[in-house]
């Protein structure tokens, strides 16, 4: 029986919103570069979904439980 981390997942929400925004708003903050941001239909459980299904695609063996 093989036990142990055989693969794992991430994921990233597509949309980026840029840091300069964000200071624009507020009037602080913000810094350099871009965040990934959730659209409007994603939460938590779907992003953990996603990662999971990303995970079970380069595991090497079919698991019987998460």
């Amino acid at each position: 029986m093989v036990r142990g981390i055989l693969a794992y997942g991430a994921y990233l929400p597509y949309r980026r919103l840029d840091r300069a925004s964000i200071t624009a708003v507020t009037g602080r903050g913000g810094g350099v570069g871009h965040r990934s941001v959730a659209s409007y239909d994603e939460d938590t459980s779907t992003m953990g979904v996603e990662a999971a299904r990303l995970a079970l695609a380069g595991a090497p063996v079919d698991p019987d439980a998460l």
